[in-house]
């Protein structure tokens, strides 16, 4: 007999930072539960003329294999968002271009 278990869970923390940014904490798991067993069962069998079985018991029973498995992992994520001011940053990027380009300040 094999059965499968799947589990998972989460939280997050967020913080605002105004109107210009955010961030997240992620705590979070996966995890899975596998359990096989096998078993050997001997059984008496009556069968008719035609090949039907009309009476069976099982004689004897024993385990052959047993595994019994757990698997999971844990993580921790930190998403930080910010948005960087458009006009400073053209301004940057523009006289960054022309030093490099022309060679002027």
């Amino acid at each position: 007999m094999i059965t499968a278990n799947n589990m998972y869970s989460a939280m997050n923390i967020k913080q605002l930072w105004g109107k210009d940014g955010f961030s997240v904490l992620t705590l979070y798991t996966v995890g899975t539960q596998n359990n096989v067993d096998v078993q050997e069962n001997f059984m008496k069998r009556t069968y008719n003329n035609f090949g039907n079985v009309l009476f069976d018991s099982t004689i004897n029973q024993r385990l052959v294999y047993n595994s019994h498995d757990n698997e999971a992992f844990v993580a921790l994520k930190y998403d930080m968002y910010y948005k960087i001011h458009s006009r400073s940053m053209n301004f940057r990027l523009a006289r960054r271009f022309r030093q490099l380009i022309i060679g002027k300040e």
